[in-house]
């Protein structure tokens, strides 16, 4: 596991219904504050797995989605969803299945 992920965060049920897993803060964390590490296989835009899938499919294929820009985004594919089968970090554990942006770091 990350060391910052491990240091800041661990994995629970939600207590949210039909949520499955969630991340939970283990130590109060400043504004501004790295808290976890998000790291997933590349996906370009002009990737087409999703051409041949399914609505639900692609939902579920494309649940850990993170947009980095109109040409990059991250994926946590669905055999890594677990962190019993993936646990380098965990930030996938903290998407909530909308496109999110995430800001390019210099």
């Amino acid at each position: 596991m990350d060391p910052i992920d491990h240091r800041n965060v661990f994995v629970g049920e939600s207590g949210l219904p039909g949520t499955g897993q969630g991340l939970f803060a283990r130590r109060d964390i400043a504004p501004h504050e790295l808290v976890v590490v998000y790291a997933g296989t590349l996906v370009l835009s002009t990737d087409d797995r999703a051409a041949n899938m399914s609505v639900d499919e692609r939902e579920v294929y494309y649940k850990n989605l993170m947009s980095y820009d109109d040409n990059y985004s991250l994926n946590v594919p669905p055999e890594m969803f677990n962190v019993a089968d993936y646990r380098a970090t965990l930030g996938h554990k903290v998407t909530d299945y909308t496109s999110l942006k995430i800001s390019k770091q210099i």
